[in-house]
């Protein structure tokens, strides 16, 4: 977690999302169900809300209603995971629901594994009163494919999760709404990107993940790993827009905007990037109608660019304390 109160002293970081258990030897058996669409060719049919007697074990420390299978109708998570996958294939138009009275200590809803999967046109919903910590949609440990199209909305830890060596996805077009600003439970965030994962993360609508406190920040893209593309996405009223603790990392032509107005704005950021080497920021439109916060946050940064970012409305447009910052008309735009 990232605290408000480190952000502008030393800061104490951790991975926003708890580690996933580690892979035990347990054999899966992925024998097609015929009640169910096999991963290939998934369709969503109307119907009631579809479930499952049983978990059945992944073989990684979770369990999961479905694996390498997908519902015909919306499904209510009560197992660990919703759908489980660890083999090539394509998801699509699924619907799946995270509940309070099916709530465990941590679920996922699309767990992706090592395997190349096109999730398409899916959406991921959680109650407002959801009390654990629940992630929508993860690819991890060598996960590629694309996540294109789908709705992940309500509370969660974080919604879109690319996680570990290998592991390089699109994620293009998605919409990951938070509940907007909460001041109990466990801080949101939007997409996420760490332990050594990489992808290009465009033309999404990453909005509300606000914790309205003097604690922890919510980010809407964190990115904790070096060779990630950030470009043409809206993000708006996050407590922090781009979080940027990585190498070799783009973040262009999005727009950052905060337009709340009743909420405690002192700790707002729009792009913050911490010890991190050799990142362009560049041709953003970074606004805020407070009056306060910061609109582009350079710390302890090495050879950073910032080329033609609009940048207006903070309490401190630019604070640059990197070095070697790059600096050709830092708040204007083509």
């Amino acid at each position: 977690m990232i605290k408000k109160t480190n952000l502008i002293g030393i800061l104490v970081l951790g991975v926003f999302v708890a580690v996933g258990c580690e892979e035990s030897t347990t054999s899966i058996d992925s024998t097609t169900n015929t009640e169910n669409n096999d991963i290939l060719s998934t369709s969503m049919s109307s119907g009631e809300t579809a479930s499952l007697t049983e978990c059945q074990d992944t073989g990684v420390g979770l369990t999961a209603h479905y694996i390498n299978e997908t519902p015909n109708s919306p499904l209510d998570i009560t197992c660990d995971i919703g759908v489980y996958v660890d083999k090539d294939g394509e998801i699509d138009g699924v619907t799946l629901n995270a509940t309070f009275d099916g709530a465990k200590s941590k679920q996922y809803g699309i767990y992706v594994k090592g395997a190349n999967v096109k999730l398409a046109n899916s959406s991921v919903n959680t109650d407002a009163d959801y009390p654990h910590q629940f992630v929508p949609i993860t690819y991890q440990d060598g996960a590629t494919g694309n996540i294109t199209n789908n709705e992940v909305t309500g509370v969660h830890r974080a919604g879109i999760v690319l996680r570990g060596a290998g592991t390089d996805v699109n994620v293009d077009g998605n919409n990951v709404i938070g509940i907007g600003p909460k001041s109990t439970g466990w801080a949101q965030n939007g997409i996420q990107v760490d332990q050594e994962a990489s992808g290009v993360i465009k033309n999404n609508l990453v909005e509300g993940h606000f914790y309205n406190k003097d604690t922890f920040v919510s980010s809407g893209i964190g990115v904790f790993s070096d060779n990630v593309n950030v470009q043409k996405n809206t993000i708006r009223n996050n407590d922090l827009g781009v979080a940027l603790v990585g190498n070799n990392t783009n973040v262009n032509h999005n727009t950052i905007e905060i337009t709340y107005t009743e909420v405690d704005v002192n700790y707002i950021f729009g792009v913050w990037a911490y010890p991190s080497e050799d990142n362009g920021i560049r041709q953003n439109t970074i606004t805020s109608n407070t009056g306060t916060g910061f609109g582009i946050f350079l710390q302890g940064t090495e050879n950073t660019k910032l080329i033609r970012n609009d940048v207006s409305g903070w309490g401190t447009n630019l604070i640059d304390g990197g070095d070697d910052t790059k600096l050709p008309k830092p708040f204007e735009i083509d």
